[in-house]
């Protein structure tokens, strides 16, 4: 700028909707996106409060008065639901999924925002989904402990924090929500565990823009904590010692997280009563030949095939028989469960 090297900088585009962005349809009246906001107070910009938690109405940008009220009587439906409902129930308003996955993201870096701003969820096809990403300045041990008493519980790099923030606090007290954020840790484990180590994420990172940062620090005359922002964490004097503080941190974080949750415990298919991944009539097969009591069979069968009220007994292979026939339907057969619960 200027003839003067002023240092590598990063360029955001907002959180909006639109096709290559978040592609929600706000022309059928249907369709929005909201922004958790606790406190900050900003002209022209609509709030609005559910349950005495508050938000932002982002898309429609400028929502009129029915518009406004759509938005916040669907709101009330969704998180109510969440608060008393089923998981039948909660599943037919909310996109679990993308709150799986979202929940994981901010516990992993304990995002100090996440009970405060930034925090995005859209509506779309009926149902309420979370995301997308945004404003990850304050996570990852980056918060001042002296400013906000918030920022103790994340600088810690051990503990649960993101479960009892905004509209997540109901969702969490959920053991099916909680093994489903499980699954997601499993499905994902693999990249999550190399982020940190040795080799992995961070250290390509940071070897790839090894020559922009010499430059930042040296050219352009950076100073690691000359400023900062205040409710950051004070900076350490070089880059070197921050990168270290970050990678130990994600390290500490990733190994408390794999302890907590346990994504790599033994798990099993509901349903798959002879554990070969695939759910046919072999497994009604499997579920007689334990109940007929052959001895290579174990008790883990029933622990698969539990789907009978009752005593198990023969109306557990009648049931999945029926399944297999089209004639009755058992719920989230198939879906990835652990033998043992948190």
């Amino acid at each position: 700028m200027d003839d003067s090297f002023r240092g590598c900088y990063l360029l955001f585009e907002p959180v909006q909707e639109g096709k290559d962005r978040v592609d929600i349809n706000i022309e059928n009246g249907k369709d929005f996106l909201v922004e958790y906001e606790a406190a900050r107070e900003e002209e022209n910009v609509t709030y609005f409060t559910v349950d005495k938690l508050r938000f932002i109405a982002s898309e429609p940008e400028e929502p009129d008065e029915e518009e406004l009220s759509y938005i916040q009587r669907t709101m009330q439906r969704v998180i109510g639901t969440m608060k008393t409902g089923s998981r039948e129930e909660i599943e037919a308003v909310v996109d679990v999924d993308s709150f799986a996955k979202f929940y994981l993201l901010n516990e992993y870096m304990k995002t100090y925002d996440f009970d405060m701003s930034s925090v995005f969820f859209y509506y779309k096809d009926g149902k309420l989904c979370a995301g997308p990403p945004w404003d990850y300045d304050l996570s990852a041990g980056n918060a001042a402990p002296d400013t906000y008493y918030r920022a103790k519980a994340t600088l810690s790099p051990e503990s649960t924090f993101a479960d009892s923030r905004n509209i997540y606090g109901a969702l969490c007290q959920n053991a099916w929500f909680m093994e489903r954020v499980r699954v997601v840790y499993r499905e994902h484990y693999a990249f999550m565990a190399q982020i940190a180590a040795d080799g992995g994420l961070l250290d390509t990172l940071r070897a790839q823009y090894t020559d922009e940062i010499n430059r930042n620090y040296g050219e352009a005359g950076w100073n690691a904590n000359k400023w900062w922002i205040t409710i950051q964490r004070k900076p350490d004097a070089t880059y070197e010692t921050n990168f270290t503080y970050l990678k130990d941190w994600c390290a500490a974080r990733q190994t408390w997280m794999e302890e907590h949750y346990r994504p790599n415990a033994p798990a099993y298919r509901y349903g798959d009563a002879d554990d070969d991944g695939v759910i046919n009539v072999n497994d009604v097969t499997a579920i007689q030949r334990m109940l007929a009591e052959y001895e290579d069979m174990d008790d883990s069968v029933r622990t698969r095939t539990n789907f009978s009220e009752g005593r198990y007994s023969v109306n557990n292979a009648t049931a999945l028989q029926s399944h297999l026939a089209e004639m009755k339907e058992i719920p989230y057969l198939g879906e990835t469960r652990f033998y043992e619960t948190l």
